[in-house]
């Protein structure tokens, strides 16, 4: 049978837990110190070491910051791997970030041969900082959460700039500055949801933009007014009123209903709304709506396996706003309820995982429960297992064929089965 290899994997799968380091792996240190931008001695600074190349989200890509410098400015980082790592200081609360280009960094290598390396890191220069007190152009009323985003010119706008990096910083409420790199020609805006973006201007006119440059340390107040943005036109909406029912026709309550704008190149679906507990529903769509399904798994009734092609087609347009659709979700679930004991000593066991994986010709799909009454899919081929700490896996297997641990439920059949787990 073609999916069984995989479905046995899928139900023999265990958790994979992170390697420790091997103990005999070389390893070495990395110590040094810290100054400020005076060449003092800087206490307090936070020292981090990363892997350059490492695989982007990655620990060693993240790097750790795991010391900060003592009264002499000085570091020590212990047990570091061998290989090629970057060394950098920060002292974010006093505005030593690597944003601003305040922060400094140092590669060095560590081999079994050259097991540790000494550093002299330099801070500095100290950052620019920007006082911003924005409010509503309309109301007077300050705005607390917004954007700031800065844009580095090579020179001032007015000499036509050849832009180069950015960078930004959200505030909100408790935060009154944002940090900037110092001595550069900044293109400086602030946005705020529901405002219109504001740019920086010449002071002695305002239709202007420009640049704004501060020297290392300099505080900056800014009066910002944004003009709120004009409300949205309303998107064009329509309405789908229908049923939901299973292949016998039977009613489907409380069916999750999902609702698809499908095009040739991509397909965007949205669920959350629900029939009632008769199977109804009447829901507000958008418009260009094209297809919808529904499922409801607590009830047996699983999404399909592919709703864009197996949804109901529904064309909505200005003319003809609303369509009446019936959905069919399957036929109706069979039931599982299992009697789970300790085969030692026949007490029940009340705490276990009980998986079923599909292996039919269709999608392998696997679903967990935590309880005794399951409900399963139709007229397909499951694999059956439970599981629970301290005891062997079970497996199902046919009473009357033990070498086919094949179970196949006819639609709405209801079926107790009886599992005793052995204890490890």
């Amino acid at each position: 049978m073609r999916p069984m290899l995989l479905a046995i994997l899928l139900l023999a799968s265990l958790p994979i837990f992170p390697q420790t380091a091997d103990s005999s792996q070389p390893e070495g240190t990395i110590s040094g110190t810290v100054f400020d931008e005076h060449g003092q001695p800087f206490k307090g600074v936070t020292v981090c070491t990363y892997m350059p190349g490492a695989p982007s989200g990655s620990k060693e890509a993240r790097g750790d910051c795991a010391v900060t410098t003592d009264e002499a400015g000085q570091f020590r980082i212990d047990h570091v791997a061998t290989g090629r790592f970057g060394v950098e200081a920060i002292k974010p609360e006093d505005g030593y970030v690597a944003f601003a280009g305040t922060s400094v960094k140092e590669m060095v290598t560590l081999t079994p041969s050259q097991s540790s390396v000494t550093v002299a890191l330099k801070l500095g220069p100290k950052p620019g900082v920007l006082l911003p007190n924005v409010k509503d152009k309309l109301t007077g009323e300050p705005i607390m959460s917004f954007q700031v985003s800065w844009e580095i010119s090579e020179r001032e706008i007015s000499e036509s700039p050849n832009r180069s990096y950015s960078g930004g910083q959200t505030i909100e409420q408790g935060i009154k500055r944002a940090i900037v790199p110092p001595e550069k020609f900044l293109l400086l805006t602030i946005s705020a949801r529901g405002y219109k973006k504001w740019i920086y201007h010449d002071p002695s006119d305002p239709s202007r933009p420009a640049s704004i440059r501060l020297q290392p340390g300099e505080e900056k107040e800014l009066l910002v007014e944004l003009e709120p943005q004009a409300p949205a036109a309303p998107s064009p909406q329509g309405r789908i009123i229908g049923s939901v029912v299973n292949d016998s026709n039977e009613p489907v309550g409380n069916a999750v209903l999902c609702t698809s704008v499908v095009s040739a190149n991509s397909a965007h679906t949205s669920c959350g709304q629900t029939a009632d507990t008769q199977g109804h529903f009447d829901i507000i769509v958008p418009l260009e709506t094209n297809r919808v399904f529904a499922e409801n798994p607590q009830a047996g009734y699983q999404r399909p396996n592919s709703p864009m092609q197996e949804g109901v087609h529904v064309k909505l347009s200005e003319v003809e706003p609303v369509a009446h659709v019936e959905i069919k979700v399957g036929p109706r679930p069979a039931e599982l309820t299992l009697t789970i004991t300790d085969r030692a000593t026949g007490k029940p066991v009340d705490s276990f995982i009980v998986r079923w994986i599909r292996i039919d010709d269709g999608p392998i799909t696997a679903t967990d429960s935590r309880k005794s009454r399951v409900l399963v899919p139709p007229d397909v081929d499951l694999l059956l297992t439970v599981q629970a700490a301290g005891y062997e896996r079970w497996f199902y297997s046919d009473v009357s064929a033990p070498s086919r641990p094949i179970l196949h439920l006819a639609s709405g059949e209801q079926k107790t089965i009886s599992v005793e787990l052995d204890p490890r």
